[in-house]
């Protein structure tokens, strides 16, 4: 499923020019430097700005290269999609505390299939715009959660905290 995924993110990804919200992003990955990305917009924070300018410095001049980091986002919502089933579904994974009581572990099999040929998570998985990285942000808040859950533990705190400023920082 992870694998379909990862080919109808990429398939066709350059066949339609850059939109309004896109050139926007183009335009604050490009524009100035590293700075200027951080102060970009008063509406939208700088984490995506940042990403998008290190992947054109990476594949310079190419819109693909401005959507490669939503892909890569929207299959790490993928993979955190099967974990996350996973954990809830099976019952030998479900957490001990919050009432969780598990169920038939396949669930994360088909959860996964559905997203992965989702056509919204697909198409947000081909903009040039953090949409895909706030859902795979959200993934990863819930599957810490779940440890947290389980463990407790001030790692787990620690890094739930750090990744919920990246996401607040990712899209208000």
């Amino acid at each position: 499923a992870r694998l379909a995924g990862l080919v109808l993110r990429v398939l066709r990804l350059d066949d339609l020019s850059l939109w309004a919200d896109e050139g926007v992003t183009w335009w604050n990955a490009t524009a100035g430097g590293w700075k200027d990305a951080f102060f970009a917009e008063s509406n939208h924070p700088p984490v995506w700005w940042w990403v998008t300018r290190a992947s054109l410095a990476s594949w310079p001049g190419d819109e693909a290269a401005l959507r490669l980091p939503a892909v890569a986002c929207g299959v790490l919502a993928l993979v955190l999609t099967w974990r996350l089933f996973v954990r809830l579904t099976d019952g030998a994974r479900t957490p001990g505390r919050g009432g969780f009581v598990g169920g038939d572990g396949s669930t994360a099999v088909w959860v996964t299939v559905l997203a992965a040929v989702n056509p919204f998570w697909i198409e947000y998985a081909q903009e040039a715009r953090m949409y895909a990285a706030l859902l795979a942000e959200a993934l990863g808040l819930s599957l810490l959660y779940l440890r947290w859950l389980d463990r407790g533990g001030r790692g787990t705190l620690v890094a739930y905290g750090v990744l919920a400023s990246v996401a607040l920082h990712t899209n208000y």
